[in-house]
């Protein structure tokens, strides 16, 4: 079943990135698992969550971590949400990763550690099927967390096009492979992933 993007809430990005974002939580709803984002803010991103799967008629887990959160907005935000939620104002680092992930977001900090971090700590547990959605991927921005990513690739002299192609990193980064199904540029970027398996 195919959602119409416009009827999900705008995921705080631009439409391309939206509708992608959308495909994604699509994708994910095939497999078992529950629904992670790493980067909350207001949530709007959990609101297209929310959405999507509503008019999908799934239920599943959201795991919402951010130290950062807004959680009067985001309490707004799931008001009513037949979906389970879990808000865990920390950093990744300091959450307990659930076992199974079907869709996990990374749009936390953006340094390499911490992105190299949250692969490791939460990529190893994304079901064979599931999807990993990475945001601000665009090439060259020194504040993006893909540069930091990219500079590591050029040291192992890995080829990248602009996001980095996980599987060609996947023995330093993940444990899994993973292969880039989707990618829209410029501006801030989002590459979607699948888990390969």
């Amino acid at each position: 079943m195919a959602i119409n993007a416009k009827k999900v809430r705008k995921a705080g990005i631009r439409l391309e990135e939206h509708a992608a974002h959308v495909r994604s939580i699509e994708r994910a709803s095939e497999v078992n698992g529950c629904f992670v984002e790493i980067g909350v803010r207001t949530g709007t991103g959990t609101a297209a969550i929310i959405d999507t799967l509503r008019l999908l008629g799934q239920t599943r887990e959201i795991v919402s971590i951010d130290p950062t959160m807004d959680r009067l907005a985001l309490k707004k935000v799931i008001k009513g949400s037949l979906q389970d939620h879990i808000l865990i104002r920390k950093r990744s680092d300091e959450a307990n990763p659930p076992r199974k992930i079907a869709w996990l977001f990374v749009d936390g900090c953006h340094c390499f550690h911490c992105v190299r971090e949250d692969l490791d700590r939460y990529g190893d547990r994304i079901v064979p099927g599931g999807i990993l959605v990475m945001h601000d991927t665009t090439h060259g921005r020194t504040g993006n967390k893909f540069y930091h990513v990219q500079k590591f690739c050029y040291r192992l002299k890995a080829k990248t096009i602009y996001g980095v192609h996980l599987a060609q990193i996947s023995s330093v980064v993940l444990t899994r492979e993973f292969k880039l199904i989707e990618e829209v540029l410029p501006i801030k970027g989002l590459a979607v992933y699948q888990r390969e398996g």
